[in-house]
């Protein structure tokens, strides 16, 4: 091809991407607009930001830590969803020590933490003044008499140890339900009291109560408006971001990230053996390798993702020794590999 014939080309074909960005960011009416380009761009970057961290701590403690239900054994994932309603005082950490979670985070490598504020039976980490039917800290023996917010102490500690932090927030609420107004209301309390979050990490919603209940684009506007650096993270299962910020692989049902992926993602995995989330009364020393955690953890980062290991304070409100320990284990591993500093 001629020099000017392949110009010519060049030139046509870059007006017509030009003009093909252009009416991407257009309305209807031709009016140009830059913040359709401008959104993408910055939750690229928190996207970006939020593999970065590589590796973080799940906390399930909660309800389901006190009150187990539909197994014969009370050793299961099925026997950790609570039925809603469960007598408020049995929430009783006497020995509750956020700053023990933080320690032991931060002793392992980790970078953020994200805590179960509200699981499926719907009581709250935190003193709501959402609830028609009160399930929360505030309204239980222990936390009427110690003022305690659980959700308060664990942002406090996380953040003298230089952690970030996300809150886990069931969808679906067996005790209040799950209203769109309930859901913004408690949201809101989250995102407006307790300081910066790194993520709102929502579960069954997609699969249990869907989509139109309550509404997505309401709940991921209001987070967006309280929080603009705040990621959504629904535990969707579908393999998208068409309704998430970041794609989540929960463990064992989706498996890890695959290595090599391209698509931002988390991968969140128990260190109990038998996968279950929360403390039981046997078990709680099963757990997977330090060297086992490493593995997952290079596999991960290497699929463009993070991983968030699962450990379960007990009753008194303290992670079991054995966790402490082998987390420990993992923080010396990943040190001596170069993952963390």
């Amino acid at each position: 091809m001629h020099n000017y014939l392949r110009a010519a080309v060049v030139a046509v074909t870059t007006v017509g991407i030009v003009a093909a960005v252009m009416f991407a960011n257009c309305d209807i009416g031709g009016t140009l607009d830059p913040s359709a380009t401008v959104e993408k761009t910055h939750l690229d970057s928190l996207r970006e930001a939020y593999v970065a961290q590589k590796f973080g701590m799940f906390i399930h403690f909660n309800m389901s830590t006190y009150a187990r239900c539909c197994c014969d054994n009370c050793v299961s994932v099925a026997g950790e969803w609570e039925l809603g309603g469960e007598d408020n005082n049995l929430f009783a950490p006497h020995q509750l020590d956020c700053g023990q979670w933080a320690r032991v985070a931060k002793s392992a490598g980790c970078k953020y933490m994200v805590l179960v504020s509200k699981h499926h039976g719907g009581f709250c980490l935190w003193p709501t003044a959402a609830q028609a039917k009160p399930h929360h800290v505030g309204a239980s023996a222990w936390g009427i008499d110690t003022k305690r917010d659980v959700v308060r102490e664990f942002v406090d500690s996380a953040a003298k140890y230089q952690l970030a932090v996300g809150v886990y927030f069931s969808i679906y609420d067996a005790t209040n339900g799950n209203q769109l107004p309930y859901v913004l209301a408690q949201m809101t309390e989250l995102l407006k009291n307790y300081g910066p979050m790194k993520c709102m990490w929502t579960d069954r919603w997609s699969w249990e109560t869907g989509y139109d209940n309550p509404s997505y684009q309401p709940v991921y506007d209001s987070i967006k408006k309280l929080q603009p650096n705040c990621l959504l993270i629904e535990n969707n299962r579908q393999m998208s971001l068409d309704h998430t910020d970041l794609m989540q692989y929960e463990y064992p049902v989706m498996g890890l990230v695959p290595s090599g992926n391209k698509i931002p993602g988390e991968t969140n995995r128990p260190i109990r053996t038998d996968n279950c989330w929360f403390w039981h009364p046997v078990k709680n020393c099963e757990l997977m390798s330090a060297s086992e955690i490493v593995s997952d953890i290079k596999q991960v980062n290497h699929g463009n993702s993070t991983y968030l290991l699962d450990v379960t304070p007990d009753t008194s409100g303290l992670i079991p020794q054995c966790q402490v320990d082998r987390m420990t284990e993992v923080g010396t591993l990943l040190k001596q590999e170069g993952i963390v500093q």
